[in-house]
């Protein structure tokens, strides 16, 4: 209603206050973080202290989202399980375009953090990304904006102050479709199986995206005091095939997990051994953040650790066609 838009977009406009941990530290990420305050979420709104995350703005928004894609989150998800949405958002967005994202999704609590991809990690320049996305293999790539996106979820993120009230998370893209309603809580799921990270897919990434990528893990590993033997036994049976590495990565255009792994100080000094040597691998050869978060993980956690979440569990498809979307479904929640 109009008075919850009025209330809404008060939320929006306030004047933002910077969050990180200093102006050192965002100078050093590259990342300028602002952060739009919002009301907590109402008592027992949600059993779980989660939150879902949602990068928008640029190539990572516009209409697929706000007609399809956030319209089945809102009615299949939130309108079960009413947790906080988190939307970071870059400066192209307009505040109409956020209010659009408001209004859709009037069952939870919905805050804004305005980020820039606009400064590259030291080591890196505008020249070299521009030499490097056209060389060889990666002309075929995506480029500079995809890059900065793969460093953000890799690393970047984790550390936001904003996001530090919270135990766990819930990563959806753009372009991720929920296409039912989903009938178990994904957050109860980790909390009685006492999992640190939950997924629906594994499967090998493109070998022209991954050059170079193990011989940086071998390298931090020599480097990387808290990379003991029974965390290179785990990362090695993993990661190799025949000795050779094959790629594995989490598809994280869903995933769910818990701060405190993507806070771990193997996962922190691994993203910042592969964010600030060479070969800078993300820039050079656009090593994704899907795999580059698969390692780390894969070294700190045992198989016990691990959520599986199929498609009965929580339905989902990645950038279907608007053609094959089936209507929005308004079933009984069954969590």
């Amino acid at each position: 209603n109009r008075a919850n838009e009025n209330k809404v977009k008060a939320v929006e406009t306030r004047e933002p206050v910077v969050v990180g941990r200093g102006t050192a530290d965002i100078m050093e990420t590259g990342v300028l973080k602002k952060f739009h305050d919002a009301p907590p979420p109402p008592p027992g709104a949600a059993p779980h202290n989660g939150v879902v995350l949602i990068l928008y703005g640029g190539r990572f928004g516009g209409g697929y989202f706000l007609s399809y894609a956030l319209p089945r989150m809102a009615e299949h998800f939130f309108r079960c399980y009413p947790y906080p949405l988190h939307v970071f958002y870059e400066s192209s967005v307009g505040d109409d375009e956020l209010l659009k994202i408001r209004r859709q999704v009037p069952m939870t609590n919905v805050t804004f953090e305005l980020i820039s991809f606009e400064k590259l990690p030291k080591g890196v320049t505008e020249e070299k990304v521009s030499r490097w996305k056209t060389e060889g293999a990666q002309k075929k790539f995506q480029g500079r904006g995809y890059r900065q996106m793969c460093r953000f979820w890799a690393g970047v993120v984790w550390g936001f102050n904003s996001l530090k009230p919270y135990k766990y998370y819930l990563r959806l893209d753009t372009d991720s479709i929920i296409p039912t309603v989903v009938p178990q809580d994904p957050f109860s799921k980790m909390v009685e199986n006492h999992c640190s990270y939950g997924f629906n897919r594994l499967k090998g990434e493109n070998p022209y995206v991954t050059t170079h990528l193990w011989d940086t893990v071998l390298q931090w590993g020599r480097t990387e005091p808290g990379f003991d033997s029974a965390a290179r036994d785990r990362l090695t049976s993993f990661a190799l095939k025949n000795n050779a590495y094959w790629g594995p990565m989490y598809y994280n255009n869903f995933e769910v997990g818990t701060f405190a792994l993507k806070n771990h100080p193997l996962y922190k000094s691994f993203f910042t051994y592969v964010d600030t040597k060479e070969p800078f691998g993300i820039f050079r050869y656009r090593w994704g953040d899907a795999p580059l978060h698969t390692l780390p993980i894969t070294a700190i956690l045992e198989k016990d650790e691990y959520c599986n979440y199929t498609r009965k569990e929580f339905p989902y498809q990645h950038n279907p066609d608007k053609k094959d979307l089936k209507p929005i479904s308004h079933g009984s929640c069954t969590g």
